[in-house]
């Protein structure tokens, strides 16, 4: 070998030795992430972003504290228990009858010519009664405009009473009409006696409440035959139409509202 061929080998062998430390150095810097591994970053599967507990429950729709609801279930809110009347899917409410006689109060506390706006039983209903809820609970209390229509159903020798029904109203709590019974206990039947008078439709078990544990008469928004008197639900289920003196004070009461889901 010729002095000129081993000056080039040995410059070869320098080469090769300078290349195999270089790889060494950069293995060793991947190893301590001081630089990015290529070949990892061509491999990783990027994740999307992220979103945190708070920032999915503050968007979006959000799910009623009520379950779903279905007309005739019972359901508890406040301290009572309550039968489902109607659901409301524009609105996203519930119709509510107490099913139980919550308390006994006179229609009116004075024996006088009245209607649902001025009687003294809506004025306790929507104050201290309502007020009884605690805030959450009269959040969701809607505020309802009732109709209150005149007293066409009784009759006597055929023809209408025609007691005046008095103003509409704007009601958080409030008593089923005469109107509002047909409607959501539908085939109720119209007594009629010998004379062609209207006075009551019969008992029917779907309107028998309680209070304490007995069946008690309830107090309807309706007038009865004059403005006086307040059309009612017998212990035994029969709507009277005639109506008891407003100023009786064993009516029952069976509060009704509109809440929103």
């Amino acid at each position: 070998m010729t002095e000129k061929t081993k000056t080039i080998w040995k410059a070869i062998g320098g080469v090769v030795t300078i290349i195999i430390a270089a790889i060494g150095v950069y293995a060793a810097l991947v190893s301590a992430d001081l630089i990015d591994n290529p070949r990892a970053a061509k491999t990783e599967t990027t994740a999307g972003p992220s979103v945190t507990q708070a920032s999915a429950d503050s968007t979006g729709p959000t799910e009623s504290a009520e379950p779903q609801l279905a007309v005739g279930d019972i359901t508890r809110f406040g301290n009572y228990d309550w039968r489902v009347l109607d659901i409301d899917t524009v609105y996203n409410r519930a119709l509510l009858l107490s099913e139980d006689i919550i308390e006994q109060r006179p229609y009116n506390t004075e024996f006088t010519d009245v209607t649902w706006e001025t009687c003294t039983l809506r004025a306790y209903l929507n104050s201290s009664f309502y007020g009884s809820f605690n805030e959450g609970d009269r959040s969701r209390i809607a505020l309802t405009r009732n109709i209150n229509p005149d007293n066409t159903w009784g009759r006597t020798k055929g023809v209408a009473f025609g007691t005046p029904g008095g103003n509409p109203t704007d009601d958080h709590i409030f008593l089923l009409g005469i109107a509002e019974i047909l409607k959501y206990f539908p085939g109720l039947r119209l007594y009629k006696d010998s004379d062609g008078d209207e006075w009551w439709y019969e008992a029917d078990e779907r309107l028998v409440a309680k209070f304490n544990n007995d069946g008690s008469w309830w107090w309807l928004r309706s007038p009865g035959n004059d403005q006086g008197s307040a059309a009612n639900v017998h212990d035994d289920g029969n709507v009277n139409l005639h109506g008891n003196h407003v100023n009786t004070e064993t009516g029952g009461v069976r509060p009704a509202l509109w809440l929103n889901l």
